[in-house]
């Protein structure tokens, strides 16, 4: 599995460069950056078919407990499989846009 990570200002950028996901590092690799905002950027998977998303829902919850988001980017096709596990969005631009909001929502005490 292969990453590289950008710390930015207020999160930080995973970018995933393999066309396939292994869950399991996926999820080892967030939990190296379990104190900050991931954007993890994804967008370079040709398939998700087949793949156990489930561990992905208890790493949000862990992520929202400690008041960091999590955030996917993912190609278009892909969003409705990720999305009852975790926030998804088609750019990088919509990421940022949806860490935004989450944000103030934390600060309004939603």
């Amino acid at each position: 599995m292969s990453f590289s990570v950008e710390k930015k200002d207020n999160y930080t950028l995973l970018q995933y460069q393999s066309s396939t996901l292994d869950v399991d590092a996926f999820i080892a690799e967030l939990a190296k950056h379990a104190d900050a905002h991931i954007l993890a950027d994804l967008t370079s998977l040709e398939s998700i078919e087949n793949l156990d998303l489930e561990p992905l829902a208890s790493e949000t919850e862990r992520f929202s407990e400690n008041k960091k988001s999590l955030i996917v980017i993912l190609k278009e096709a892909h969003l409705e499989s990720f999305e009852d596990y975790v926030a998804v969005v088609p750019t990088l631009h919509e990421a940022e846009d949806y860490l935004e909001m989450e944000d103030i929502e934390r600060k309004l005490g939603f």
